[in-house]
């Protein structure tokens, strides 16, 4: 009988050790899926910091636009041509940056006024990609070309193929709107003909 019970409880004492085992390692993997998780969450949508805003908006005759919009430690640069469009990001030290949908990380050089984004073949959810951005600068931003390609069965396929050149900025459309008003208790200005 004392044999028995001894045998018991050392099959009992197995199991519980097994038991916390299963458990850290359950813990653990938990700890890294949800690492991963929040990992891929913020290549795919960056989380917009307190401190974002707008800093400058480009456009051409063509109908390209590009926005710049400030983040906590860099940029995103939104690039629009009316009929694709392009998110860029750049680090404020420069080392560094995206080209959502095809780069993630983008190696970044600059080299006079001109910042170039890109990554070779990148696994991206299944898919192969890679791309190149160029930002030409000189008081601002003047062009931006942004390349993105898909590797399918028969080779790469370009998915993305943006040319925004003659960039301007954009005069704020507030600024004027408040020149048409009347001043206050007044009456508005009529122009003699």
């Amino acid at each position: 009988m004392k044999r028995n019970t001894m045998i018991a409880a050392a099959v009992v004492a197995v199991m519980c050790g097994g038991a916390r085992a299963q458990e850290s390692a359950l813990a653990a993997l938990k700890g890294s899926v949800k690492a991963e998780i929040i990992a891929e969450q913020s290549i795919k949508a960056p989380a917009a910091p307190e401190n974002k805003g707008v800093s400058g908006v480009y456009a051409n005759d063509s109908g390209c636009t590009v926005t710049v919009e400030k983040r906590a430690n860099g940029s995103m640069v939104y690039v629009e041509n009316g009929r694709q469009a392009a998110t860029l990001g750049v680090l404020d030290n420069l080392k560094g940056g995206d080209i959502f949908a095809f780069c993630s990380p983008a190696a970044a050089s600059l080299s006079g006024g001109v910042l170039t984004l890109a990554c070779g073949e990148q696994n991206n959810g299944g898919y192969s990609t890679r791309g190149q951005a160029r930002i030409e600068m000189s008081d601002g931003i003047t062009a931006v070309t942004v390349r993105g390609e898909v590797k399918r069965a028969l080779g790469w396929k370009t998915d993305t193929d943006m040319v925004c050149v003659g960039l301007k900025p954009v005069r704020a459309k507030a600024a004027g709107a408040a020149a048409a008003q009347p001043p206050a208790g007044g009456t508005p200005a009529v122009e003699a003909r």
